[in-house]
């Protein structure tokens, strides 16, 4: 009569069995109930342990995105803030303008005694708040310029971190820990 098959296989066939760490390990049991109390015990742990790490993966996924929204954000927003610059400025430039013009206007048909120098001094500040508008549109262009650069060199980068585990790696060890915890 035979009790089942064979274990004489040659060790090519049959590779020895990792052993399971001492905290892993199932009491020895006195009864079957017992001891499916205790792997139903043992699947329930390994379940919750599964769940707090899929909760803290994704926490961490989230945390990352976050970090790198903020600092799109804030590439985004400097260039932003010199537009805004140059167009205050830009607005105080064109209210010298009709006052330089207005100052000339004076100055060419007749009102010579008072209006050469108020129209040098509206013309140095026109100058001035020329400068004050040009340069930082000309600098915020060239900030959104480089985020650009960056964001498609980004784009079109490969990983340079390759030991970094992968979604599909995590996943597999968390499939072969399952395995063997379930043993």
């Amino acid at each position: 009569m035979s009790s089942g098959p064979s274990r004489d296989l040659p060790s090519a066939l049959d590779p020895p069995s990792a052993s399971v760490p001492e905290g892993r390990s199932l009491p020895p049991h006195r009864n079957k109930l017992e001891r499916v109390g205790d792997h139903v015990a043992a699947i329930s742990a390994d379940l919750q342990e599964y769940v707090e790490l899929r909760i803290a993966l994704a926490k961490a996924e989230v945390n990352e995105k976050k970090e790198e929204l903020i600092t799109q954000a804030q590439k985004k927003a400097k260039p932003i803030g010199f537009y805004v610059a140059g167009g205050f400025f830009g607005l105080y430039l064109l209210g010298f303008t009709f006052a330089l013009i207005a100052a000339g206007f004076a100055w060419i048909f007749g009102a010579s005694e008072i209006f050469p120098p108020a129209f040098f001094g509206i013309l140095v500040a026109w100058g001035l708040l020329l400068l004050l508008t040009v340069v930082p549109i000309l600098i915020g262009r060239r900030l959104q310029t480089k985020n650009e650069i960056e964001a498609t060199l980004k784009a079109t980068e490969v990983p340079a971190d390759s030991s970094r585990p992968t979604r599909a790696q995590i996943q597999d060890q968390e499939r072969t820990h399952a395995r063997q915890s379930a043993v």
